[in-house]
Protein backbone atom coordinates (compact mmCIF):
# COMPACT_ATOMS: atom_id res chain seq x y z
CA UNK A 1 0.00 0.00 0.00
CA UNK A 2 2.42 2.42 0.88
CA UNK A 3 4.40 1.35 -2.44
CA UNK A 4 1.43 2.59 -4.47
CA UNK A 5 1.05 5.88 -2.31
CA UNK A 6 5.02 6.62 -3.07
CA UNK A 7 4.67 5.60 -6.93
CA UNK A 8 1.61 7.99 -6.94
CA UNK A 9 3.10 10.90 -5.08
CA UNK A 10 6.12 10.45 -7.70
CA UNK A 11 3.92 10.61 -10.63
CA UNK A 12 2.40 13.80 -9.40
CA UNK A 13 5.73 15.39 -8.84
CA UNK A 14 6.71 14.00 -12.02
CA UNK A 15 3.49 15.74 -13.50
CA UNK A 16 4.22 18.83 -12.02
CA UNK A 17 7.52 18.89 -13.02
CA UNK A 18 6.72 18.60 -17.02
CA UNK A 19 4.15 21.33 -16.34
CA UNK A 20 6.14 23.94 -15.19
CA UNK A 21 8.59 23.13 -18.17
CA UNK A 22 5.87 22.97 -20.37
CA UNK A 23 4.89 26.78 -19.40
CA UNK A 24 8.64 27.63 -19.16
CA UNK A 25 9.10 26.55 -22.65
CA UNK A 26 5.79 28.36 -24.28
CA UNK A 27 7.26 31.05 -22.09
CA UNK A 28 3.60 33.35 -22.29
CA UNK A 29 5.11 36.55 -21.14
CA UNK A 30 8.69 36.18 -21.70
CA UNK A 31 9.67 36.05 -18.10
CA UNK A 32 11.57 33.08 -18.09
CA UNK A 33 14.25 33.77 -20.92
CA UNK A 34 17.23 32.69 -19.52
CA UNK A 35 15.78 30.26 -17.58
CA UNK A 36 13.93 28.80 -20.28
CA UNK A 37 17.31 28.69 -22.44
CA UNK A 38 18.79 26.81 -19.74
CA UNK A 39 16.44 23.96 -19.92
CA UNK A 40 16.23 23.46 -23.28
CA UNK A 41 19.55 23.62 -24.30
CA UNK A 42 19.49 19.68 -22.59
CA UNK A 43 16.18 19.06 -23.47
CA UNK A 44 16.58 19.55 -27.66
CA UNK A 45 18.01 16.32 -28.23
CA UNK A 46 15.76 14.67 -25.82
CA UNK A 47 12.78 16.12 -27.98
CA UNK A 48 14.21 15.39 -30.85
CA UNK A 49 15.27 11.38 -30.52
CA UNK A 50 15.44 10.65 -26.99
CA UNK A 51 11.38 9.26 -27.31
CA UNK A 52 12.33 7.86 -30.78
CA UNK A 53 10.34 8.56 -34.10
CA UNK A 54 6.94 8.93 -33.79
CA UNK A 55 6.91 9.05 -30.47
CA UNK A 56 3.65 10.36 -28.52
CA UNK A 57 5.23 12.65 -25.96
CA UNK A 58 8.42 14.09 -28.39
CA UNK A 59 5.35 15.06 -31.04
CA UNK A 60 3.70 16.96 -28.35
CA UNK A 61 6.52 18.39 -26.30
CA UNK A 62 7.78 19.49 -29.49
CA UNK A 63 4.37 21.03 -30.36
CA UNK A 64 4.46 22.67 -27.39
CA UNK A 65 7.91 24.59 -28.13
CA UNK A 66 6.41 25.28 -31.54
CA UNK A 67 3.42 26.88 -30.06
CA UNK A 68 5.72 29.28 -27.85
CA UNK A 69 8.12 29.98 -30.28
CA UNK A 70 5.08 31.16 -32.94
CA UNK A 71 3.95 32.76 -29.89
CA UNK A 72 6.69 34.88 -29.56
CA UNK A 73 7.17 35.64 -32.90
CA UNK A 74 3.83 36.97 -33.32
CA UNK A 75 4.23 39.34 -30.44
CA UNK A 76 7.45 40.70 -31.87
CA UNK A 77 5.78 41.07 -35.34
CA UNK A 78 2.86 42.98 -34.17
CA UNK A 79 5.36 45.35 -32.26
CA UNK A 80 7.21 45.63 -34.99
CA UNK A 81 3.87 46.72 -37.11
CA UNK A 82 3.00 49.28 -34.44
CA UNK A 83 6.63 51.26 -34.43
CA UNK A 84 6.16 51.09 -38.23
CA UNK A 85 2.75 52.39 -38.17
CA UNK A 86 3.46 55.05 -35.49
CA UNK A 87 6.26 55.80 -37.79
CA UNK A 88 4.33 56.19 -41.35
CA UNK A 89 2.02 58.32 -39.11
CA UNK A 90 5.17 60.47 -37.92
CA UNK A 91 6.69 60.85 -41.66
CA UNK A 92 3.05 61.72 -43.28
CA UNK A 93 2.16 64.62 -40.41
CA UNK A 94 5.71 66.10 -41.00
CA UNK A 95 5.60 65.82 -44.57
CA UNK A 96 1.67 67.63 -44.62
CA UNK A 97 3.04 70.47 -42.61
CA UNK A 98 6.00 70.67 -45.54
CA UNK A 99 3.47 70.90 -48.05
CA UNK A 100 1.51 73.26 -46.10
CA UNK A 101 4.88 75.87 -45.10
CA UNK A 102 5.47 75.43 -49.17
CA UNK A 103 2.20 76.32 -49.84
CA UNK A 104 1.74 79.21 -47.76
CA UNK A 105 5.06 80.82 -48.53
CA UNK A 106 4.42 80.46 -52.48
CA UNK A 107 1.34 82.50 -52.01
CA UNK A 108 3.02 85.34 -49.55
CA UNK A 109 3.52 88.78 -51.29
CA UNK A 110 6.61 89.54 -52.52
CA UNK A 111 6.68 93.44 -52.63
CA UNK A 112 9.00 93.89 -49.64
CA UNK A 113 7.15 93.02 -46.64
CA UNK A 114 9.90 92.29 -43.57
CA UNK A 115 8.26 89.28 -42.45
CA UNK A 116 8.56 87.08 -39.36
CA UNK A 117 7.50 83.66 -39.71
CA UNK A 118 6.15 81.33 -36.45
CA UNK A 119 4.45 78.58 -35.51
CA UNK A 120 0.70 78.77 -33.83
CA UNK A 121 1.26 76.88 -30.24
CA UNK A 122 -1.45 77.42 -29.03
CA UNK A 123 -4.75 78.70 -29.48
CA UNK A 124 -7.86 80.30 -27.11
CA UNK A 125 -9.96 76.84 -26.39
CA UNK A 126 -12.14 78.19 -23.87
CA UNK A 127 -12.99 81.78 -25.04
CA UNK A 128 -13.95 80.81 -28.48
CA UNK A 129 -11.77 82.27 -31.36
CA UNK A 130 -10.19 85.33 -29.86
CA UNK A 131 -6.41 84.77 -29.58
CA UNK A 132 -3.08 82.35 -30.72
CA UNK A 133 0.25 82.15 -29.67
CA UNK A 134 3.14 81.81 -31.81
CA UNK A 135 6.80 80.92 -31.11
CA UNK A 136 8.59 84.01 -31.96
CA UNK A 137 9.02 87.13 -29.26
CA UNK A 138 11.05 89.81 -28.76
CA UNK A 139 14.63 88.11 -28.99
CA UNK A 140 12.61 88.05 -32.93
CA UNK A 141 11.88 91.63 -32.87
CA UNK A 142 8.23 91.15 -32.20
CA UNK A 143 6.47 94.27 -30.84
CA UNK A 144 3.23 94.96 -29.56
CA UNK A 145 0.80 96.32 -32.46
CA UNK A 146 2.78 94.19 -35.14
CA UNK A 147 -0.12 92.59 -37.98
CA UNK A 148 -0.27 89.56 -38.04
CA UNK A 149 -1.23 87.46 -41.89
CA UNK A 150 -1.38 84.31 -43.67
CA UNK A 151 -0.71 83.37 -47.21
CA UNK A 152 -1.71 85.90 -49.83
CA UNK A 153 -1.44 89.11 -47.40
CA UNK A 154 -4.68 88.18 -45.56
CA UNK A 155 -5.28 89.53 -42.03
CA UNK A 156 -5.94 87.36 -38.93
CA UNK A 157 -4.68 89.68 -36.11
CA UNK A 158 -2.11 91.81 -33.96
CA UNK A 159 0.44 91.09 -31.85
CA UNK A 160 -0.85 91.90 -27.93
CA UNK A 161 0.83 90.90 -25.75
CA UNK A 162 4.83 89.52 -26.22
CA UNK A 163 7.76 88.16 -24.10
CA UNK A 164 11.25 86.64 -25.08
CA UNK A 165 10.21 83.96 -27.10
CA UNK A 166 6.13 84.42 -27.24
CA UNK A 167 3.47 86.43 -28.35
CA UNK A 168 -0.05 86.52 -28.24
CA UNK A 169 -1.89 87.55 -31.50
CA UNK A 170 -5.20 89.05 -30.61
CA UNK A 171 -7.64 87.37 -33.49
CA UNK A 172 -9.54 89.87 -35.60
CA UNK A 173 -13.12 88.20 -34.37
CA UNK A 174 -11.91 89.09 -30.38
CA UNK A 175 -14.51 91.70 -29.08
CA UNK A 176 -11.60 94.23 -28.46
CA UNK A 177 -10.40 94.12 -32.22
CA UNK A 178 -11.19 97.56 -34.27
CA UNK A 179 -9.75 97.70 -37.77
CA UNK A 180 -9.94 100.65 -40.07
CA UNK A 181 -10.96 99.19 -43.73
CA UNK A 182 -12.04 100.63 -46.52
CA UNK A 183 -13.46 98.62 -50.15
CA UNK A 184 -11.11 97.58 -52.34
CA UNK A 185 -13.64 98.23 -55.34
CA UNK A 186 -14.69 101.69 -53.92
CA UNK A 187 -12.99 103.30 -51.34
CA UNK A 188 -15.40 103.41 -49.24
CA UNK A 189 -14.58 103.95 -45.52
CA UNK A 190 -16.27 101.71 -42.45
CA UNK A 191 -14.50 100.02 -39.13
CA UNK A 192 -14.87 96.32 -38.33
CA UNK A 193 -15.19 95.32 -35.88
CA UNK A 194 -14.95 91.78 -33.32
CA UNK A 195 -17.55 90.06 -31.84
CA UNK A 196 -17.36 87.46 -29.18
CA UNK A 197 -14.60 85.68 -30.92
CA UNK A 198 -17.43 84.30 -33.56
CA UNK A 199 -17.69 87.22 -35.84
CA UNK A 200 -16.37 90.10 -37.60
CA UNK A 201 -19.15 93.28 -38.02
CA UNK A 202 -18.73 96.30 -40.36
CA UNK A 203 -20.24 99.81 -39.23
CA UNK A 204 -19.96 103.07 -39.34
CA UNK A 205 -20.16 102.69 -43.22
CA UNK A 206 -21.42 106.00 -44.47
CA UNK A 207 -25.72 106.23 -45.99
CA UNK A 208 -24.25 106.72 -49.53
CA UNK A 209 -21.72 104.82 -50.20
CA UNK A 210 -20.73 102.48 -52.82
CA UNK A 211 -20.78 98.91 -50.87
CA UNK A 212 -22.77 95.70 -52.16
CA UNK A 213 -22.71 92.26 -50.66
CA UNK A 214 -19.25 90.60 -51.56
CA UNK A 215 -17.40 93.17 -51.86
CA UNK A 216 -13.57 92.75 -50.28
CA UNK A 217 -12.58 95.07 -47.95
CA UNK A 218 -8.64 95.97 -47.26
CA UNK A 219 -6.94 97.88 -44.21
CA UNK A 220 -6.50 101.20 -44.68
CA UNK A 221 -3.95 103.81 -43.28
CA UNK A 222 -6.24 105.61 -41.11
CA UNK A 223 -4.82 105.44 -37.32
CA UNK A 224 -1.59 104.26 -38.67
CA UNK A 225 -2.08 100.89 -37.04
CA UNK A 226 -1.93 98.65 -40.34
CA UNK A 227 -0.01 99.50 -43.71
CA UNK A 228 -2.92 99.98 -46.61
CA UNK A 229 -3.94 96.87 -48.54
CA UNK A 230 -3.83 93.71 -46.31
CA UNK A 231 -6.99 91.78 -47.24
CA UNK A 232 -9.18 91.60 -44.14
CA UNK A 233 -13.12 90.10 -45.40
CA UNK A 234 -15.71 90.16 -47.78
CA UNK A 235 -19.08 91.74 -46.44
CA UNK A 236 -22.41 90.25 -46.47
CA UNK A 237 -26.31 91.71 -45.16
CA UNK A 238 -25.53 95.00 -45.65
CA UNK A 239 -28.61 96.92 -43.67
CA UNK A 240 -29.02 100.29 -42.37
CA UNK A 241 -27.96 101.51 -38.95
CA UNK A 242 -30.97 102.29 -36.51
CA UNK A 243 -30.68 106.03 -36.87
CA UNK A 244 -30.38 105.60 -40.45
CA UNK A 245 -27.19 107.60 -41.17
CA UNK A 246 -24.98 104.88 -41.70
CA UNK A 247 -24.88 101.42 -43.05
CA UNK A 248 -23.64 97.89 -41.69
CA UNK A 249 -22.53 94.61 -42.19
CA UNK A 250 -21.22 91.35 -41.56
CA UNK A 251 -18.23 90.27 -42.50
CA UNK A 252 -16.71 86.97 -44.01
CA UNK A 253 -12.98 87.17 -42.75
CA UNK A 254 -10.59 86.00 -45.45
CA UNK A 255 -8.53 83.87 -43.25
CA UNK A 256 -9.69 80.64 -42.02
CA UNK A 257 -9.26 81.14 -37.87
CA UNK A 258 -10.04 77.94 -37.08
CA UNK A 259 -7.25 75.67 -38.09
CA UNK A 260 -4.54 78.26 -38.19
CA UNK A 261 -0.73 76.28 -38.49
CA UNK A 262 1.73 78.93 -39.52
CA UNK A 263 1.40 82.71 -39.36
CA UNK A 264 3.55 85.48 -40.63
CA UNK A 265 3.86 89.03 -37.83
CA UNK A 266 4.83 92.16 -40.50
CA UNK A 267 7.16 94.41 -38.83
Amino acid sequence: MQSIHKNKRKKNIFIYIIIIIVVIIINPFNIFGSVRNIIMIPLTPVIRFGFGPGSYISEHVSMIFQIGTLYRDNQDLQNKVQQLEAGNASTQDIKNENEILRNTLNLLPHDGLNLIGSDVILRDSLGGNQWILVNRGTKDGVTVGMPVIVNENVLVGVVDEVDDKTARVRLITHPDSTVNIVSARTGAEAIAYGKHGLSVVVEDIKKDSDVIDGDVFITSDIGNTFSRGISVGTVQNITSSVDNLFQKAYMLPLASLDDLRFVFIVK
